[in-house]
C-alpha cells in the first residue's frame, strides 16, 4: 500500500515565506507488518566474504608453515635477529612482564626504561595481539606466532579487497596468496 505525505521545504532554508511555498506530494511506501527490511538481517554476501577471507588466510598460514619450514626450528628460538628484531623482543618481554611496552623498570638504571617518546603509537592493535600471544610462551614464541599470523591477515584482507573490487574468487585467492608471499614479507 502507498500513502502520501505532504512535504514542504523549510521557509528559512529557501528564503521564501511559508505562504509562497507550494506543498509537494511525495509517495511513501509503507512496509507491510512483519516484513524485514534489508538492514534488519545480516547480509549473506558479507558473511560469505568473511568466511572466504578466513579460509584464504588459513591457507596462507599453512603455506607459510610449509614454505618457511616452521617445524625445523623450535618456536622458542627467534627466527630473526636482524634489524630491529632484538629491540622488539625486548619490547615484547617488557609487555609480558610489566603489561606495557612503554615502560620497563628492569632496564635503564636507575629509573627504568621509558620508550613513550618513540614513534610506535599507531601499532596498538599489534601490541594487543602480541600481548595475547606472549601468554603462550616467551617473547620469541609471541614474535614467531605473530610473524606466522601476518601471512594469514595479509592474504585474507587482500582477498576481501579484491572481491569487493569484483575480481573473481579464484583469481582473487591466487593474487592474495601471491601478495602475502611477496619478498618484502620474507626479508
Amino acid at each position: 500500500p502507498v500513502t502520501t505525505h505532504v512535504v514542504a521545504e523549510s521557509a528559512s532554508s529557501s528564503g521564501l515565506a511559508a505562504a509562497d511555498m507550494e506543498p509537494e506530494i511525495v509517495p511513501v511506501v509503507e512496509q507491510a507488518a512483519g516484513a524485514e527490511s534489508p538492514g534488519d538481517r545480516p547480509s549473506g554476501r558479507a558473511a560469505r566474504l568473511v568466511l572466504a577471507s578466513v579460509v584464504v588466510g588459513i591457507v596462507a598460514m599453512l603455506l607459510a608453515v610449509v614454505v618457511l619450514r616452521f617445524w625445523s626450528a623450535p618456536l622458542s628460538v627467534p627466527y630473526d635477529y636482524d634489524g630491529d628484531a632484538a629491540f622488539y623482543l625486548m619490547e615484547v618481554q617488557g609487555l609480558r612482564e610489566h603489561g606495557s611496552y612503554l615502560t620497563n623498570p628492569n632496564l635503564g638504571y636507575p629509573y627504568g626504561q621509558e620508550t613513550g617518546d618513540l614513534p610506535q603509537g599507531a601499532d596498538n592493535l599489534n601490541w594487543l595481539v602480541l600481548r595475547g600471544l606472549a601468554s603462550f610462551g616467551g617473547p620469541a614464541v609471541a614474535m614467531n606466532l605473530f610473524y606466522l599470523l601476518t601471512f594469514g591477515v595479509i592474504a585474507g584482507m587482500a582477498f576481501a579487497v579484491l572481491r569487493l573490487l569484483r575480481i573473481r574468487a579464484v583469481i582473487a585467492g591466487v593474487a592474495a596468496l601471491l601478495y602475502a608471499f611477496l619478498p618484502y614479507h620474507l626479508l
